[in-house]
């Protein structure tokens, strides 16, 4: 299973086209029980810790967190760090690039991380839409050479194409992560 799992994701297929590809092949979600990357720590257990970057302007409306910064569920991936596993360095690669990426639009725009925000891996997992079609996320240990406590989290194939399973999505993220913690009073050595 390990080695198909792979294959998928190992593919070159990337964002949604990805998560079609994943969805199709294991619909089960019977890849979160392997080690996805050669770089990772292994699968992502329910009692680990995720962590997600809040990057402003992006994931901010009216100086709070919008269910905005959850979107990448289902547009891309929802990249995510192993709070206990990852090291400042890689959290800091993360920071970096993210500011790169906004410099680096046709419109460049000035990017830093503001707050971070906690959630159980238990707790999204549990996470279900008002349907009976199964667990609304998927939590993926995908670990890269320069990052390896990176986790990503998916969601079904057809919430890409409804607008309430999106917004219902985002919203049940944002509470599952609860309360953003300000930059300043997380791991300080960081440069948000």
């Amino acid at each position: 299973m390990q080695d198909a799992c792979r294959a998928v994701f190992g593919s070159g297929a990337t964002g949604k086209d990805l998560q079609d590809a994943i969805h199709a092949s294991f619909p089960e979600g019977e890849c979160e029980e392997c080690s996805i990357s050669e770089h990772s720590h292994g699968p992502v257990a329910d009692d680990e810790i995720l962590t997600k970057l809040i990057v402003d302007p992006i994931h901010i409306d009216k100086g709070v967190v919008s269910p905005a910064a959850f979107t990448d569920a289902y547009s891309l991936d929802l990249s995510l760090f192993r709070e206990e596993l990852a090291t400042d360095k890689e959290i800091q690669l993360a920071i970096d690039q993210i500011k790169n990426t906004g410099w680096g639009k046709e419109s460049p725009q000035s990017r830093s991380i503001v707050a971070v925000m906690h959630a159980s891996a238990e707790s999204i997992r549990a996470l279900r839409l008002d349907n009976p079609s199964g667990p609304m996320c998927r939590i993926y240990d995908t670990g890269e050479a320069d990052k390896p406590a990176h986790a990503s989290v998916f969601t079904p194939t057809r919430a890409r194409t409804n607008k309430s399973d999106q917004r219902a999505i985002r919203r049940a993220l944002l509470n599952a992560f609860g309360t953003a913690k300000a930059m300043p009073n997380y791991r300080p050595g960081l440069k948000p």
